[in-house]
């Protein structure tokens, strides 16, 4: 079928396809707050052929994978710049720092954050490398936090850190806190990171 006249098509470099599907599906994302898009649907809104995407993601599941790996990656930079931009007060600042920058992380973006830990992949996210290796970045990243304050640590302050920053984002993004002084959602972050932090530090 023709084109219709005046139309602009879009041309990707068979190395560009991938990441654009990768931006429109976030968009997507973000927009609807799920993952209910198939690769055709995206392949149109990007204006490639139908069968475009398949070259790349066999499934659905493997998109997402790319996605969650994008979201891992994203936060564990956003984690890291935050780990360094305190690095002039000390470590104990630095995770503090570490984990605000997590919460937030989760909170501003809270489909791809479900995504990402989410049942939507499930156990087969393990079957994906480079999301395997992201997510595995994302913990080294917190485990080398733990370890500048508490050098021994063999990483179960690490775990314990994430379950808690974990558990506390997805409470915030389900709306579950609303007591007292706990409505409070920022006082309650730095209140809970204290309580992380402090228990690290005389384990």
């Amino acid at each position: 079928m023709a084109a219709r006249a005046g139309a602009k098509a879009k041309t990707y470099h068979h190395h560009d396809l991938p990441s654009a599907l990768i931006r429109e599906a976030l968009k997507t994302l973000s927009k609807t707050g799920n993952p209910d898009f198939t690769l055709r649907s995206l392949a149109r809104r990007i204006g490639v052929s139908h069968a475009a995407p398949y070259a790349h993601f066999p499934t659905k599941a493997a998109l997402l994978a790319a996605i969650a790996s994008a979201g891992f990656e994203s936060a564990n930079a956003r984690i890291q710049s935050a780990w360094n931009d305190a690095a002039a007060r000390g470590p104990r600042e630095q995770l503090l720092a570490a984990g605000r920058a997590a919460v937030h992380f989760g909170l501003e973006n809270p489909a791809l954050y479900r995504l990402m830990f989410g049942a939507e992949l499930g156990a087969e996210s393990f079957s994906y490398p480079n999301l395997r290796a992201a997510g595995n970045a994302a913990f080294d990243t917190l485990v080398s936090s733990v370890r500048a304050l508490r050098p021994k640590d063999d990483g179960t302050g690490a775990l314990a850190a994430w379950s808690i920053v974990h558990g506390l984002t997805l409470l915030l993004l389900d709306n579950r806190i609303q007591h007292g002084r706990f409505a409070d959602h920022e006082k309650t972050i730095e209140s809970v990171l204290a309580v992380v932090v402090a228990g690290i530090e005389t384990r």
